[in-house]
């Protein structure tokens, strides 16, 4: 595993928008170094130390609809591991509510990434390991498993098993997860539990020229300057060694 900066990284420069959830999350998780260390924290050991994270790229593209990108926004990186070429699917699940529907959107993700994929033709594809990072308020009780969609007898699904989509995906549910305490990342530290804090308290935030962020008490949509006088700064994330 890499080692963790000892300083969040001040050269995101990350701006502050109408859409802070799309335009933040996308920038912070599209810096390569910074999402290999995301996916080198929660993904299984036995994954990760088989990944060449020096390979790991952001490749461009979305594959939400544009009626469900208040809700959702995606970023798909390619990498190698044992020498041949793995994807990795993250989708940021900005809704208030969970959606029971994910599974089934995620397949039609999935195929939506392998249906434009190059080698789509010659009949040879690449895995892909979805991952849900969930920022909402409420608790991820939706199962990870595309299976638990069929509502069948046990006598019924063995029968059909063979014959039905498959797989699971990786989940980080930020309502039951405590970044400031769990995260080794300085700088995931922060910005998860920026997401965390700003789903629940509904609190505006802001980074100022890499400065430790602030929560904004002015109660103005996304203010895009932070006076210190009026916020309470959050050096506690920070404070971790």
């Amino acid at each position: 595993m890499a080692n963790a900066d000892p300083t969040p990284d001040p050269s995101l420069n990350l701006e502050l928008t109408t859409q802070p959830h799309d335009a933040y999350l996308k920038r912070v998780f599209s810096d390569p170094a910074l999402a290999a260390r995301f996916f080198q924290d929660h993904l299984p050991a036995g994954l990760t130390s088989r990944m060449d994270w020096s390979t790991l790229a952001t490749l461009p593209g979305s594959f939400v609809k544009r009626s469900l990108q208040q809700a959702h926004s995606d970023l798909l990186f390619q990498m190698t591991s044992l020498g041949q070429p793995v994807l990795l699917y993250l989708l940021l699940e900005h809704q208030t509510k969970v959606d029971r529907t994910m599974p089934l959107r995620l397949l039609a993700y999935v195929t939506g990434i392998w249906l434009n994929h190059p080698g789509t033709g010659s009949g040879s594809l690449p895995p892909i390991l979805p991952f849900v990072l969930h920022q909402g308020p409420a608790e991820w009780q939706v199962s990870t498993g595309f299976a638990s969609r069929f509502d069948l007898a046990p006598p019924l699904a063995a029968l059909l098993q063979p014959y039905l989509p498959s797989f699971r995906h990786r989940l980080l549910d930020l309502s039951q997860a405590d970044p400031s305490g769990e995260e080794n990342d300085p700088t995931l530290r922060v910005v998860l539990q920026l997401m965390k804090v700003a789903r629940q308290r509904k609190k505006c935030w802001s980074f100022s020229n890499g400065s430790p962020p602030s929560f904004c008490r002015c109660r103005k949509p996304c203010c895009t300057t932070v006076s210190f006088t009026r916020c309470t700064p959050m050096s506690n994330l920070t404070s971790k060694a």
